[in-house]
């Protein structure tokens, strides 16, 4: 009866940027370790100045008699991104414009199919009370559709950091 709890907070001085990437994925599924646990909760916290601007609650749980396996229809990847800040207005303005194609309140990203029969979703939201800020979510059946979309869309991001987030590079010095 695994239970996984987690806060962060960031503390940001004015003028400050933020990329927070917040991945998790079902278990182990090799080992048919798969949304194996009770309980999911992640909160994060962002502050700026000292004063919250932006609380992001994650929460997973059994609930009406399904388990999480059976609540999350295929899906192995969960991910959420805030961005805030001058530095990644360019993100966020791709972001937001991708999104503005869209009438329901998540857009399928990639309807294809692959032979596991991956698909993979974004929902997209403007935090409005602050300049240049916003929450990406992800969902998927495969981590490689989600590296892919965000080798894409934080791009923008090679020019300040000296190398493009999420590239073959960056993925085998870190796992390695």
């Amino acid at each position: 009866d695994a239970r996984y709890s987690q806060m962060q907070e960031f503390n940001l001085a004015k003028g400050a940027s933020l990329v927070s990437v917040d991945w998790y994925t079902s278990g182990r599924r090799e080992r048919d370790e798969i949304w194996a646990f009770s309980l999911y909760e992640s909160r994060t916290v962002v502050k700026l100045d000292g004063e919250v601007v932006l609380v992001d609650p994650v929460f997973l749980q059994e609930e009406a008699g399904l388990s999480i396996l059976e609540r999350m229809h295929g899906m192995h990847v969960l991910v959420t991104v805030i961005l805030v800040g001058s530095k990644v207005e360019e993100v966020v303005a791709a972001l937001s414009e991708q999104h503005k194609r869209t009438t329901t309140p998540f857009k399928k990203v990639n309807s294809q199919t692959n032979s596991q029969g991956a698909d993979f979703f974004t929902s997209f939201s403007i935090v409005e009370h602050i300049p240049n800020a916003a929450v990406l979510r992800i969902m998927s059946t495969t981590t490689q559709l989600v590296y892919a979309y965000l080798y894409e869309v934080l791009q923008p991001l090679e020019v300040l950091l000296g190398y493009r987030p999420f590239s073959e590079d960056v993925i085998q010095y870190c796992s390695g």
